[in-house]
């Protein structure tokens, strides 16, 4: 806070007065002698600052916005005190001279930021005025209200927005470009691999009398066009945006488990978060999520020899954790053959980075376990 002390005098004799006598000095010999004071003998403090209450004051003084203002009035008259009216007012709060009355202090709590300079004068019981002496002081305006504060704020603001609108863009442009390929990979991939599926067929009926040494040749590349239909319906289901939310991923995994158990007379136990639901998984770790649970699934359906199949899924601390057990006949980890399966089950959790896990021991099944951080 700011203390300012002040004090005026009105230009006016001065009675001197000893012994029953008296005299009187005219301000007019008092110009001759002495220099009219100009400044109050009362000083204030503003920090480890003293400043005085003057005629033209020449810069003024800075104030903190967080500070009052305080400004003690007192009269320097010779005469008596009560007969003196001191008059204030504060140019830039007020347009009014107003009149001292009671304390000597005078506060101000919280001015805007802003310029003022505070008048005062004095007039005795003749009417006769002082000069009006001044103290100018500045308060300026918190970091945050300056004008390269705001600029700095618009500036940011653009930015943000531009980016955004930036990034929203590219993200449209990305989902139409996903949408076209599922479509065009479904529309001509997809029915052409189905067509060499069908004309296979169709040829190893009329040739399995005639040149029964092409059946083979022939039912290899019809179950190869197969194989290759059921991996581009991943693709296409993969690069489809639509398919981006949990509830997709689950009902997709839920109906692929399904068949496959169904076919092996394999009891199924599907067991799923419902807070997966609402996530939206990015396009690579959905897929290379999806496939290593296809992966595990098939495994188990082909080599498990299991009565029983169980697979959950499951968030915990910002985790998701998939589980696919079996309580078929197991295997020996340091003993057994890894073929392709098992390598792309790995490569394809690197790749997410989870972390990859199998369990298994000869006629206790075998546990796969994924464990990824989204």
């Amino acid at each position: 806070m700011r203390k300012l002390r002040i004090s005026t005098l009105v230009q006016e004799e001065v009675i001197l007065a000893a012994n029953g006598k008296f005299g009187i000095l005219h301000d007019s010999l008092l110009s001759r002698s002495i220099a009219h004071p100009s400044s109050p003998d009362q000083p204030g403090k503003h920090g480890d600052r003293v400043s005085y209450m003057v005629i033209g004051q020449p810069k003024p003084i800075k104030c903190s916005y967080k500070e009052a203002v305080e400004i003690e009035l007192s009269s320097m008259n010779f005469t008596e005190d009560k007969e003196t009216r001191i008059l204030y007012m504060l140019e830039g709060w007020e347009n009014k001279w107003n009149e001292l009355s009671g304390q000597q202090l005078i506060r101000y709590e919280q001015l805007p930021p802003g310029d003022y300079t505070f008048l005062a004068r004095q007039v005795n019981d003749e009417g006769i005025e002082s000069e009006i002496t001044s103290l100018t002081f500045s308060i300026p305006p918190p970091f945050y209200r300056t004008w390269w504060f705001i600029a700095l704020i618009l500036l940011a603001a653009a930015y943000h927005f531009s980016i955004n609108h930036y990034r929203k863009r590219k993200a449209l442009e990305l989902e139409r470009l996903r949408t076209r390929i599922a479509i065009d990979l479904h529309d001509d991939i997809g029915a052409t691999l189905s067509s060499i599926s069908i004309y296979s067929d169709a040829l190893k009926r009329q040739l399995k009398d005639s040149q029964p040494m092409l059946v083979n040749v022939l039912d290899k590349m019809g179950e190869s066009s197969r194989e290759m239909v059921s991996g581009m319906s991943d693709i296409v289901w993969a690069i489809n945006p639509d398919n981006d939310h949990g509830e997709k991923l689950i009902s997709r995994m839920q109906n692929f488990a399904t068949d496959v158990c169904a076919m092996k007379n394999i009891h199924l136990h599907f067991q799923e978060d419902e807070r997966i639901n609402s996530i939206v998984f990015p396009l690579e770790g959905r897929k290379n999520f999806y496939l290593v649970f296809k992966e595990a699934v098939n495994n188990a359906a082909k080599y498990s020899e299991a009565s029983n199949l169980w697979i959950s899924m499951q968030l915990q601390g910002g985790k998701l954790i998939l589980q696919v057990r079996d309580d078929g006949r197991g295997f020996n980890e340091n003993t057994i053959r890894r073929g392709n399966g098992l390598k792309n089950m790995k490569s394809r959790a690197d790749e997410m980075k989870a972390e990859f896990q199998i369990i298994s021991n000869p006629d206790e099944g075998t546990i796969i376990l994924l464990n990824w951080n989204i």
